[in-house]
């Protein structure tokens, strides 16, 4: 984080606020390893290694090993959760076996595992649907459990584009690699809904039977694929996530500072948010508001860390303070899918029948 800062103060933008969150390490999906499915396993990782440097947390996370666990670890303690009761109904979703396994998982996994240590693991889930309600109150949307594919920059590296196929697919995003559009063949799953594969990806599919090649560029799924993400509007997202990291800035005066759009950095004692939406996972470290004069419109950011970005190339580009805001910024107008999710720890313990109670996920809804 002090690599972000200093390439913050590095831009000479006086008309800016930022705040940011407290150390962590970043944390890349490994070619031969998770690249495909392990992006939410990745943020796990560096929400914990923020946890980590707060003693309360410390001390009973991942049973007080000091460090944070690999990927089939994490899955053993997600496993652990389950078995204690933390959220039986994902559980059941995974028949309670995760461990040794390539699956994608979003923010119920990740409360469910932290809840588990007795830590406040909160899901707020910011939709322009409404949900279907249970018991008088609307449902944490598990659309991540139905199809959550990575779309890592590793993967786009190793996309082909094979010769003789000039077709592009507008609107269509590969769910394995992340290509967009797709160019030249698309392959649509008949056992997954709105899944699609491009002509790289298809070859590496052990279950090639489940897919269909669609000839046309210009089917009635497709015009509907085209404009299910236009128009939408995420005001309580960036609002949410402003206020989510002011509120734990402990100096009045640097609070005060932010409002100035003078240029000033805060930092707060907030932890970062794991970020999801259809199709990826991030963690967002920050947000930044800019505004070039008084009667102009405001700019807002989102600073996130991203596991499909290698973690040496980001370390090099915060270094040399080059092209970092191509991997680290991401403005509003980058929104556009109609959900989204993230889930933070509170600070303190859970004990007694509070902790009971966490075994139960439920998440507070924003409806744009």
């Amino acid at each position: 984080m002090n690599l972000i800062r200093d390439c913050l103060y590095s831009e000479k933008e006086s008309s800016c606020s930022t705040v940011i969150t407290g150390y962590l390490d970043h944390f890349e999906s490994c070619a031969f390893e998770d690249v495909g499915w392990g992006c939410g396993w990745r943020n796990i990782q560096m929400l914990g290694s923020h946890l980590l440097t707060h003693h309360w947390a410390k001390e009973v996370l991942f049973g007080g090993v000091g460090f944070v666990p690999d990927i089939p670890s994490l899955q053993q303690w997600l496993e652990l959760a389950w078995t204690c009761g933390f959220d039986e109904h994902g559980a059941e979703f995974y028949q309670f076996k995760i461990h040794g396994c390539r699956e994608w998982i979003g923010t119920t996994e990740c409360a469910a595992l932290f809840r588990s240590f007795g830590l406040r693991a909160r899901i707020v889930d910011f939709s322009s649907a409404v949900r279907k309600l249970e018991n008088g109150q609307a449902t944490i949307d598990r659309w991540f459990q139905r199809k959550v594919p990575e779309s890592g920059n590793a993967q786009n590296k190793m996309s082909v584009q094979l010769p003789g196929t000039n077709k592009i697919h507008l609107n269509v995003e590969c769910d394995a690699c992340g290509a967009y559009p797709i160019k030249g063949k698309r392959y649509k799953s008949k056992k997954k809904e709105n899944y699609d594969l491009c002509s790289s990806c298809i070859l590496q599919e052990t279950k090639q039977q489940d897919y269909e090649e669609l000839t046309s560029c210009r089917s009635a799924s497709l015009k509907q694929e085209a404009v299910k993400d236009e128009n939408v509007n995420h005001e309580h997202l960036i609002k949410w996530v402003w206020d989510y990291f002011i509120d734990h800035v402990s100096s009045p005066v640097s609070k005060a500072c932010l409002d100035l759009f003078q240029g000033h950095i805060a930092t707060s004692g907030s932890t970062p948010l794991y970020f999801q939406h259809q199709g990826h996972s991030r963690t967002i470290v920050g947000v930044q508001r800019r505004k070039k004069h008084a009667a102009s419109n405001e700019e807002v950011f989102l600073l996130v860390l991203d596991p499909s970005n290698k973690t040496e190339e980001l370390l090099q580009s915060l270094r040399s303070k080059r092209n970092w805001q191509k991997l680290i910024k991401r403005g509003v107008h980058t929104l556009k899918k109609r959900s989204y999710q993230v889930c933070y720890v509170e600070p303190g313990i859970a004990e007694g029948q509070e902790l009971q109670e966490l075994k139960i996920l439920k998440s507070e809804h924003f409806y744009n």
